[in-house]
């Protein structure tokens, strides 16, 4: 059996053989290049016979920006993928999706004689013989099978993704690193279908759904609409967790609808108050949040950062809420912004600014006559059981998480801080609310740790997100109804 193909070399670039590329714009390749020089470059792969199958854009940053006359390449053997000697498994731990797909295009290439399965163990001019399993098979099946795709439509699907980011590299290039970094081909392939469709991919006719009753064993909801209308629909006390993060205080354009602060802490007390109705009694309200920046309006105003986190305190309170924890969850050292730039430049005293790399979990409880054992003692004992939180859970008010991004979205949390919040603070069955829902991620963590969910998001564009993630979800607003 040839070796896997875990050895890393030190190649000389000057020695790549480099065929045609369809990427014709590299775009900027100065920010990756520089997160190369910190190390963090995946190796570019090549055959044996130094021919690039991936990687020509980190290739180009080396020799062009870096001015390195050597790159860590993996070698690639293709023949031997062909040949069925290396584990299909082996491609899942080594290359990302996209690396497979270059693999998988690579493997067409070579057998580029064929017209579908319609030919036997032969390959048109002699480039690869003898295989034992091309008999009435597609060159494209081949392909999605030696370069570890569970099947053919989903290497096809991710084939259209990369050929579509090497064409237009500005409109789809975030899909191929979305794609990578997700390790899944269908959520990238969404979103391909949409910004070459337009909105016709969220056009599919819904069932009108009743006013909606959740929890008690039925399905999980989905809802595009307006918060402060959509939890008038939800039944008194359906609720097993509210958990939810609200939109910024004007801190970016998208956001930038409230006349003021005052006005903005309105919004959220009317949400607050909505929340109390539908939540069940004694159960718990968790919201993450942190103090907002509301800009300067002129260069002789500064900037003010408002304490939203201190702010929504009484808000709580006077509603009908008891405080019942803060859980502080940190970030890496680098994932704060640019705040602080201008005193690292100019160390005045009274200018200084940290980089914030916190925000706040606040944990609160519908106040209640019942103790939160009485609360346990009403759950049956299989569900109690199912619940049981195993071993290794966090056991301070520190939480160390590092942040989520999206293609979509500005302010995603990350699915393990939502899974904590889901564990620790409802049962399994229960229904976890998110009013402010984004791209699911409160959804998902809740279906992962089998409670039900309800979401509602006012923006349309953001539930491509949610649908496929969630087939069997009702669905309400999608349709303008």
């Amino acid at each position: 059996m040839i070796p896997m193909p875990e050895n890393i070399i030190n190649l000389n670039i000057s020695v790549i053989k480099i065929g045609k590329q369809f990427r014709n714009d590299l775009g900027d390749l100065t920010e990756l290049a520089e997160s190369i020089r910190q190390g963090l470059l995946q190796p570019i792969g090549v055959t044996s016979k130094r021919e690039l199958v991936f990687g020509y854009r980190r290739l180009s940053a080396c020799r062009d920006v870096l001015n390195w006359t050597t790159i860590p390449a993996r070698i690639v053997d293709v023949a031997s993928i062909l040949d069925g000697q290396i584990a299909a498994n082996t491609l899942h731990k080594q290359y990302t999706l996209s690396e497979r797909v270059a693999i998988g295009l690579d493997i067409e290439a070579r057998l580029g004689g064929r017209r579908g399965g319609d030919h036997g163990n032969q390959y048109v001019g002699g480039k690869c013989q003898d295989f034992d399993d091309c008999q009435g098979r597609r060159t494209d099946q081949i392909a999605a099978d030696r370069s570890g795709f569970g099947n053919r439509q989903s290497y096809r699907n991710a084939k259209k993704i990369v050929l579509a980011a090497r064409h237009a590299p500005a409109k789809y290039g975030r899909l191929v690193e979305y794609m990578d970094r997700a390790g899944k081909v269908d959520g990238a392939f969404r979103w391909l279908r949409l910004l070459q469709q337009g909105e016709t991919a969220l056009s599919k006719p819904q069932p009108e759904i009743p006013d909606i009753a959740v929890g008690g064993g039925q399905n999980s909801t989905i809802i595009c609409g307006d918060s402060l209308v959509e939890l008038d629909r939800l039944a008194d006390e359906s609720v097993g967790l509210v958990c939810t993060s609200p939109p910024y205080f004007n801190a970016r354009p998208e956001y930038a609808s409230y006349q003021s602060y005052d006005q903005y802490l309105d919004f959220l007390r009317t949400i607050i108050r909505k929340c109390h109705r539908v939540l069940a009694d004694g159960r718990f309200f968790v919201v993450v949040i942190a103090p907002v920046l509301s800009p300067r309006r002129s260069r002789n105003e500064q900037s003010i950062r408002l304490p939203l986190h201190l702010d929504i305190h009484p808000i709580f309170v006077q509603e009908g809420y008891e405080f019942v924890d803060d859980i502080i969850w940190k970030k890496p050292d680098g994932a704060g912004g640019q705040r602080g730039k201008r005193f690292a430049a100019d160390r005045n005293p009274l200018a200084y600014k940290p980089v914030p790399v916190v925000e706040y979990v606040h944990v609160y409880r519908k106040k209640s006559s019942k103790l939160i054992d009485d609360l346990i003692a009403d759950v049956d004992v299989e569900t109690r059981k199912a619940s049981k939180i195993a071993d290794g859970y966090e056991r301070t008010n520190i939480w160390s998480i590092s942040p989520a991004k999206s293609p979509i979205h500005p302010a995603v949390f990350p699915l393990e801080l939502a899974e904590r919040i889901v564990r620790y603070y409802s049962f399994v069955g229960d229904v976890v609310l998110d009013v402010f829902a984004g791209t699911g991620t409160t959804g998902l963590a809740a279906r992962n740790l089998g409670r039900e969910f309800c979401l509602i998001e006012q923006k349309r564009e953001y539930l491509l997100e949610h649908l496929p993630r969630f087939p069997n979800a009702l669905r309400r607003g999608l349709d303008g109804d």
